[in-house]
Order: structure tokens, then C-alpha cells, then sequence
């Protein structure tokens, strides 16, 4: 039977479902061939430059074939210095003494043009599969909405001109499955998240279940929100020192499934990530009892504490966490504590443990016929 070869676009169409560069080397060293078609492939698979290097981005618009080749593409820091974490001031020879530098800020218009480039290149990456952006916030559409269509209303020329970011390029034109940003979290010191979870399958948690919606049925389902993904992106927020509030809502699970609405972020806590914290708001969150203390202890600077669930039922916690039999290990790391937010049994908790004289400002609202039970 004759030998039946495939032409070189047919070669090259393959190559592209060889996803590790290490494979694709390995098939490229097959024979002289695909050796010159897998080289293309591993030099354009992925890309690291800064984002001034406008060079890079005009050969990938004018060059479509090997840009549709990218699949990694990492935006790094232009010039990062010893002043911060994401410092991007440039370091410039003062005058004519070269061992002495002069930090500058950046240059918006040439980082404008520069993302602009970046963009029209994106277009291009048809296969771009991962992206990075290891460097101060986007000049373009920097913190507002832009209109969907049209030019916006009264006739602003900027925002016309700015109708695409680097953000709605990544999501139109390329196959993104794994992006990473890291300008938003390493200088984070505020973090207000409010998650509702709303999942495409309504019956998530409940499958492979019967009777979950049994009259008679005692225990509620587990919880089913995963915090995987949450716990990584607070690990990356370590500089969090004003405040963090946290909200996970659930409801449809426990009226349409008697499901436990709330979810439970001891694994977070226990590892201690946040370690100048002064202030914490959870809503509809659960927190182990010895987690919790072991957190208020690791976190002399907390001075505002507040939790609250929005779903009363028998069958549900009444509190977030109790704390009951921590008061000895909690006596003397309260000194700092201002605000206290909380529902009346874990309150009580706080206030006994407490030293006097309290430095506490302001309370949540106790019946006096509780605190005189409970908490004198």
C-alpha cells in the first residue's frame, strides 16, 4: 500500500491539540517536518513581555496565523522597584550620576497606546487559553461602565474611543480558562464580597438524594456552597487590614430543598490570613467555636466584630458561633474591641469576657430581660 502523506497545514491543524510544550517538542523531534512545524508552535505557545513592548503586539496583528499559536500570555511588570509590592514608578538616572535614580511615574498616554496594541493583538489570539496581568490597573476604562453599543451619550469622545478593554477582548475573542490578576489583591486592604449563589443545575447538593423535601425529615442537607475558590482568593489578599465583610446567601436551598443555607468558612479562618485585620462582618456564615477564638486571639488590632444570619427556623443555628467555655482564653485579647454586632447568646459571651473597664462604643440591641439572664 503506497504511503499516504498529509500536507503541512493538515501537520499544523494537528499540532495545535498538543497542549504540553515538552509533548510538543517530543513530536517536532519526530522527523525534519514536523520538527520546522512544532517549532513555530513552541516559540508563539507562550509569551512573557511587558506591556511596552509594543514590537511583540504589532507582529501578532499583522501576523493572525502566529498569534491564533498563543495559548499562555503573561503581562509583567515594567520596571518593579524596592518602594511596594506593585510599585510601577520607573528608575530613571539622576542627571548625569548614573549610581543614583530617580523614581517616575509611569507614562499613561505610552501605557495607553500600549494596551491598545495589546487589545488589537487579543483579537488575533484566537487560542489564548490562559492570561496574566502581573502589573498596576489598566489605564483603559479604569473603574467605569462603558455603553454596550453606540457612542456614548453627549457625545464623549473618550469613552467612544475606549468602546473595548483588555477585559471584553479577553472575553469576545479568545478561549480563556484560566485567568489571573494580580494588581487587585496583593494591595488590597478593603474587601467587600457578597456571593448569592445561584448555580445553573437547581438540584446541586441534592442529587442522588430522595424524599428532600420529606415533611418529616429531621436534619437538614449539608451546605453546598464550595469555598475552594474563595479560600484562594482570599490567600492572595494578605495586606487586608481596614476591613472584611463576607456574605454567602443560599436561601432557595433550604425552602426548596430543606437544605442548610449556610456556609461554613472555618478552613478560611483557621489559617490565620489576614493578620492586621481591625474589622470583620459576616452574613449568613458559620464558624467553628475553637476556630473563632484561636482567630480573635491572632488578631489583637479587630475592633469591629459583626454577624448576622437573615433565615430564622427551627431546624437552623441560631448564632454564627456560640464561644461558650473560650471566656478564659478571650479575657485578655479583647481590649481593642469597639463595635460588637452580634445576636444576643454569643454577645453575652463577648461582653463577660470582656475586661473592665470596656472600651466598647457600640452595641447591638439586647432585651434587658436577657442580658439580666444570660449575661450579668
Amino acid at each position: 500500500m503506497a504511503d499516504s502523506q498529509l500536507n503541512f497545514d493538515v501537520y499544523s491543524h494537528l499540532l495545535t491539540f498538543v497542549s504540553s510544550p515538552s509533548d510538543l517538542l517530543s513530536v517536532g523531534l519526530a522527523n525534519k517536518e514536523l520538527f520546522e512545524l512544532a517549532g513555530s508552535e513552541i516559540v508563539y505557545r507562550s509569551i512573557r513581555c511587558k506591556l511596552s513592548n509594543n514590537a511583540v503586539w504589532e507582529h501578532l496583528i499583522t501576523n493572525p496565523a502566529q498569534a491564533s499559536r498563543v495559548r499562555e500570555l503573561e503581562i509583567q511588570r515594567e520596571n518593579p522597584s524596592s518602594y511596594g509590592p506593585l510599585d510601577e514608578r520607573e528608575q530613571l538616572p539622576v542627571r548625569k550620576n548614573l549610581g543614583s535614580v530617580d523614581p517616575s511615574p509611569i507614562n499613561y498616554a505610552e501605557a495607553e497606546k500600549s494596551e491598545h496594541l495589546l487589545i488589537s493583538a487579543i483579537y488575533k489570539m484566537v487560542n489564548l487559553e490562559s492570561f496574566i496581568w502581573d502589573r498596576w490597573v489598566p489605564v483603559i476604562n479604569q473603574g467605569g461602565e462603558v455603553p454596550e453599543s453606540g457612542a456614548a451619550e453627549g457625545g464623549d469622545e473618550h469613552l467612544a474611543r475606549h468602546m473595548e478593554d483588555i477585559w471584553t477582548a479577553l472575553r469576545d475573542h479568545a478561549q480563556i480558562k484560566r485567568l489571573k490578576v494580580i494588581f487587585t489583591l496583593g494591595n488590597l486592604t478593603h474587601l467587600d464580597l457578597k456571593i448569592i449563589y445561584s448555580p445553573l443545575n437547581e438540584n446541586d447538593g441534592v442529587e442522588g438524594l430522595n424524599n428532600v423535601n420529606d415533611n418529616d425529615k429531621e436534619e437538614l442537607l449539608p451546605g453546598r456552597v464550595r469555598i475552594k475558590r474563595l479560600q484562594d482568593l482570599l490567600s492572595h489578599c494578605p495586606n487586608l487590614e481596614e476591613s472584611l465583610s463576607l456574605a454567602i446567601l443560599d436561601r432557595n436551598f433550604y425552602y426548596d430543598f430543606d437544605g442548610n443555607p449556610f456556609t461554613n468558612i472555618s478552613s478560611i479562618l483557621s489559617s490565620n490570613p489576614f493578620p492586621c485585620l481591625s474589622s470583620l462582618k459576616l452574613q449568613d456564615i458559620l464558624i467553628g467555636d475553637n476556630v473563632l477564638a484561636h482567630f480573635i486571639t491572632v488578631h489583637p488590632n479587630l475592633h469591629h466584630l459583626s454577624s448576622f444570619l437573615s433565615i430564622n427556623g427551627d431546624s437552623l443555628s441560631s448564632s454564627l458561633f456560640a464561644l461558650e467555655g473560650y471566656e478564659d482564653e478571650l479575657i485578655n485579647i479583647l481590649l481593642n474591641l469597639l463595635t460588637v454586632d452580634l445576636l444576643p447568646e454569643p454577645l453575652c459571651i463577648i461582653l463577660r469576657a470582656v475586661k473592665r473597664p470596656l472600651v466598647i462604643r457600640e452595641i447591638s440591641v439586647v432585651e434587658p430581660y436577657f442580658y439580666i439572664k444570660h449575661c450579668v
